[in-house]
């Protein structure tokens, strides 16, 4: 399973941090419009990007999700606004649905209970199980998402929805 390559976008549609990978799609990117360095195509060719994608996410505008050409390589791209951001996940070569192993209820609980800050003990005391037990969870979620941190996981969850 490719790692889904991820960016987080400020308010003004500036790339602010990347994920692991991005480089080698998408060269140099801190500080750059989202648009000038994405540049999604639809499968016709025309961009999906623009200068008011980001600015229509923060009014609550619908976010792009779908199939696009990035660099010439096929792309799931999926934009969401988290918090103060917009976080894009670009998944190479994906097709169909998503994920081949979808999460469980219970990593979606265990990450949900992460995203809000708490620690591996106070998620295991909010649901009755164990440290162990939450870690086995938070690992498989992990796992299933293809990131490489917790943070990294509770980010991918939101974005793809799996997670309020």
């Amino acid at each position: 399973m490719t790692t889904p390559i991820m960016l987080r976008i400020d308010a003004l549609g500036r790339i602010q941090a990347v994920g692991e990978g991005a480089g080698n799609l998408l060269g140099s990117t801190l500080g750059r419009p989202c648009r000038n360095v994405v540049a999604a195509r639809d499968p016709g060719g025309e961009l999906v990007c623009s200068q008011a994608c980001v600015p229509s996410l923060f009014d609550g505008g619908t976010p792009p999700d779908g199939f696009v050409m990035v660099r010439g390589i096929p792309h799931r791209i999926r934009c969401n606004r988290v918090g103060d951001e917009v976080v894009v996940l670009l998944e190479a070569g994906r097709v169909g649905s998503g994920y081949a192993e979808p999460l469980t209820p219970r990593e979606c609980e265990v990450l949900a209970s992460i995203a809000e800050g708490l620690t591996s003990r106070e998620v295991g005391a909010a649901l009755g199980i164990s440290v162990g037990t939450v870690r086995t969870h938070t690992e498989r979620a992990r796992r299933k998402l293809g990131a490489n941190t917790r943070a990294q996981a509770v980010c991918i969850a939101t974005t793809l929805g799996l997670i309020p």
